[in-house]
């Protein structure tokens, strides 16, 4: 064999080395590993399968009667292990207004709805919704049962930024369903917040309430 076909012969052999290992590395790809998501009581509320170094993708925020969701137990972050999370909360102690979550497939319609909790008795409630109008579109709203003593002034734009106003003469102090929020999924795939801002509010004797907020996420698979 002349030396011309052994340096062939090697630099072919070196070829099938370098491929076989590229495809070991593309088949086996990087280690993966589960985050799990749990609510307070043990429930599971989602099941990530994330690469070695990437970020688990949270779920949306689950809701507990009577507290607000505050976060995580531990990091989803940069994830190297296997790693189960809960949920922490905290008790409501003041009005709060709180948004519900949810997933959701692209160009689907659906609901949100928007809870109040700690209610002392209000007779007038101004707030903004605000979220991402390149990914959601806004279609409707309807009033809840718990406001049902005050009358509902709907925003004439429905864009980010709009505002509701719920006004009356009698206080009413129900907790449950505000405003119900009609949406489409118009965006990519990701997760889009949605956030309330509390403008003003009155109790019974028209004084100032102070409200908290907790919003949450669309997540558009």
């Amino acid at each position: 064999m002349t030396k011309k076909k052994i340096i062939i012969i090697s630099a072919v052999a070196a070829a099938v080395v370098l491929a076989a290992v590229a495809l070991i590395i593309i088949l086996g790809g990087a280690k993966t590993y589960t985050v799990t998501f749990l609510d307070h009581d043990g429930t599971p509320l989602a099941i990530r399968e994330v690469k070695e170094g990437e970020d688990a993708e949270e779920p949306t925020h689950p809701q507990r009667s009577g507290y607000i969701f505050k976060g995580w137990s531990g990091s989803f972050k940069n994830v190297g292990e296997d790693l189960t999370l809960t949920a922490t909360y905290e008790a409501i102690t003041s009005p709060t207004l709180l948004v519900g979550g949810k997933e959701v497939g692209g160009g689907e319609s659906f609901t949100l709805d928007i809870f109040i909790e700690g209610n002392v008795g209000i007779t007038g409630l101004l707030f903004t919704l605000g979220y991402d109008s390149s990914a959601l579109r806004l279609e409707g709203a309807e009033a809840g049962d718990a406001l049902t003593g005050l009358d509902l002034t709907a925003p004439g734009s429905l864009a980010s930024g709009c505002k509701f106003a719920f006004d009356g003469v009698d206080a009413t102090a129900k907790n449950g369903k505000v405003l119900t929020l009609r949406f489409t999924a118009i965006g990519g795939a990701g997760g889009y917040p949605i956030e309330i801002t509390v403008d003003e509010a009155y109790d019974g004797a028209v004084k100032p309430i102070s409200f908290k907020t907790s919003g949450n996420t669309v997540i558009i698979k």
